[in-house]
């Protein structure tokens, strides 16, 4: 068989630092090592490639020359598969192998395993072995990843009595499901609903039982959040807000701030609870179309001498429902982070005005799956797709990975595509999303990605009477590792009636046939127990501290540097904001916006020019002609120059790409209406 460069018939993974590249392999056949091979890259990237059918190969951007005489690698058309590039400072070596595969009677401990010396190993390699693509490197199975699962602490109730010091907190979330999507889904499924009455006192039980610190609800209605929740948890001892809170000034105990604009009235709203004698708020609420932002301090109970405490912000999210739709997901969350950021340079976010924050919480309906997912990639990593940078290299060439930075998550999750719903999602739409602001914060989940990963059945948020699958993981909270540590997790499923007596082996027992039950029948259940299809969840967090003092947040701007509050407001506002000037017509702001753009090249530029270049001949916009063959042509050439200059340009560039796109439709919009205007 003629020797080919290493490996096998479905990738694995490829480790290629400044060692030799090996290639290790997933699908089971015999390895001969040949020998090292030296290539030439001649600084240019390298990108792997893989073919379903047939081989891995090692192919370079030019073709390379090996130092051996002839071209050793080979220049297929393969399918593009995580592209990587490695600079070298010269040549890259690799290994090349004689690959018979296996006979399909081998069992599973015959089947073969490169074993490679200790030494050949680098820091990096063992790490990328491990990691990447969902695979240990060794031949093990290709859909799980070998990681140490954390030892967790569950509790019943969030409630003080299960705090360890009076500065933790505790936070729940929980979709307590619309009345008005509650009743037609159960015409739909046959059955008779039970009033709000009924759901409302199930609602309010299980808000008690769990005596949160502060409670995230999701799907309350307007009319049901004035009238019933407010004056009930009011009761308890919460203060709280809403979307589309109507309530006076006087009434409600922080303002509201609209930032979406032209919108329509919200049918389903999230709400904020705390208790009042635990927390304040601070500054107004951010609201948007699918989040609320509210700043909250800690009360001081403990001591009056205390000079400043800590203050934490919490975002509540129902994010967009249809499963398809991952860029309004990742756009939303990226849109309310954004306005956190905003909202730390009002003057009035602190009593001393150094713009402090310490901790950050995110929690909601995420309506994607914990495990994988944009925005689950989004909030951990802080950025998506291949040309937004690693580990906080931004704007520079999307090509370079610097070796040092392989040794963190980042860097693996970057290497493959994000699959969400089962779909690998396209990178060019991944990609348009800016970073956020709180990437250098260490976001995690609170319950981990493990939780129901290998059996649903097991851990689920929600589970619908429709079609009865549990969904791990749609509900979530993702709070700031490097400023918060999480204390303790809720446990889903409850006795909030305190039916299930004291001893523990009767409650797991009762605990595990109510999972039993609502796998049967799922969500909400016959009998109204349970008056939703999520269920709630939460967890108890405490504070991380720095020589004797709580961790403050850090925020960075697109570029990635960090921003000073403590120096000078207005110069922080302005790194965090797109330049906003006013102009009298589309065509001066697209004018303006080409002239000023900071361009990566000048082969950017001229892909610029001939995206807004006109379509000849021009398209008729007066009646609803189709556009010819040669129009398709040169609008089909457009788009993909478009969305291949989008997905390589730089973090600074990008923002500014983006506003050429709008303002080039705002000058089409403008120029129509002339048209018509002229006609009248």
């Amino acid at each position: 068989m003629k020797p080919i460069v290493a490996v096998s018939s479905t990738l694995l993974t490829v480790v290629a630092i400044t060692r030799p590249i090996y290639a290790f392999l997933s699908s089971k056949p015999t390895a001969e090592f040949i020998g090292y091979q030296q290539v030439s890259l001649m600084r240019k990237p390298l990108t792997f490639c893989y073919s379903s059918s047939s081989s891995l190969r090692i192919c370079a951007s030019c073709r390379p020359r090996s130092k051996f005489g002839s071209s050793a690698v080979n220049q297929p058309s393969f399918q593009r598969f995580s592209p990587v590039s490695i600079l070298h400072e010269q040549y890259l070596y690799y290994r090349t192998y004689s690959i018979t595969p296996l006979s399909s009677t081998k069992s599973k401990e015959d089947e073969c395993m490169l074993t490679l010396p200790p030494d050949n190993f680098s820091r990096y390699s063992k790490y990328l072995v491990r990691n990447s693509n969902g695979v240990d490197g060794m031949g093990g199975d290709v859909n799980t990843i070998q990681t140490e699962k954390e030892e967790l602490s569950w509790v019943d109730k969030l409630g003080e009595s299960c705090h360890t010091n009076p500065n933790q907190f505790s936070l729940l979330s929980w979709n307590i499901l619309a009345q008005s999507l509650y009743e037609p889904h159960c015409k739909a499924i046959g059955t008779d609903h039970h009033p709000w009455s009924k759901r409302l006192q199930r609602i309010t039980q299980i808000l008690s039982h769990a005596d949160s610190d502060i409670v995230c609800l999701q799907e309350c209605e307007l009319h049901s959040f004035q009238h019933d929740l407010v004056p009930i948890l009011s009761s308890l001892g919460y203060d709280g807000v809403a979307q589309e809170d109507e309530r006076s000034d006087s009434e409600k105990p922080t303002p509201i701030k609209e930032i979406t604009k032209h919108r329509d009235a919200r049918n389903h709203i999230t709400a904020t609870f705390w208790k009042r004698d635990k927390f304040e708020p601070v500054g107004d609420s951010y609201v948007r179309t699918r989040s609320m932002t509210n700043v909250l301090r800690l009360k001081n109970t403990a001591s009056s001498q205390e000079a400043y405490m800590p203050t934490v912000a919490v975002v509540n999210c129902h994010l967009e429902g249809h499963p398809k739709r991952f860029s309004e997901r990742t756009h939303q969350l990226q849109h309310a982070l954004a306005d956190l950021a905003k909202m730390m340079m009002e003057k009035d976010t602190n009593d001393s005005g150094n713009h402090r924050l310490n901790a950050l919480v995110i929690a909601g309906d995420f309506n994607c799956e914990l495990q994988s997912s944009a925005c689950s990639a989004y909030l951990r990593i802080g950025r998506l797709g291949r040309q937004a940078g690693l580990g906080g290299v931004h704007g520079e060439d999307s090509l370079v990975i610097p070796p040092s930075l392989l040794e963190t998550n980042e860097a693996t999750e970057i290497l493959h595509p994000i699959v969400e719903w089962g779909r690998a999602l396209p990178e060019e739409k991944v990609s348009d999303v800016s970073p956020h602001p709180f990437r250098r914060n260490g976001m995690v989940s609170a319950y981990p990605v493990w939780l129901g990963k290998e059996n649903a059945k097991e851990h689920f948020t929600y589970i619908g009477a429709m079609n009865k699958r549990p969904v791990p993981g749609l509900d979530q909270i993702w709070y700031s590792s490097m400023t918060m540590k999480r204390v303790a997790l809720k446990r889903p499923i409850v006795d909030f009636l305190g039916e299930w007596g004291t001893n523990r082996d009767v409650i797991d027992q009762r605990r595990d046939q109510e999972r039993l039950k609502m796998l049967s029948t799922g969500l909400p259940d016959p009998l109204c127990t349970y008056p939703s299809d999520h269920l709630p969840i939460g967890c108890i967090f405490d504070w991380q501290y720095e020589n004797d003092s709580i961790r403050n947040l850090t925020v960075l701007d697109t570029e990635g540097n960090i921003v000073d509050f403590s120096n000078n407001a207005t110069t922080a506002q302005e790194s965090l904001e797109f330049e906003e000037m006013i102009f009298e017509t589309p065509m001066e702001e697209l004018d303006y916006l080409i002239l000023n753009c900071p361009y990566d090249s000048e082969e950017q530029r001229s892909a610029v020019e001939f995206i807004l270049s006109p379509i000849e001949p021009p398209l008729c916009t007066e009646t609803k002609k189709k556009p010819t063959s040669v129009q398709l042509k040169q609008i089909d050439e457009r788009r993909d120059v478009k969305a291949g200059v989008l997905a390589s340009s730089s973090l600074g560039v990008r923002p500014w790409l983006k506003r050429i796109w709008k303002a080039q439709r705002q000058v089409g919009a403008y120029e129509r209406n002339l048209e018509r205007l002229k006609k009248q």
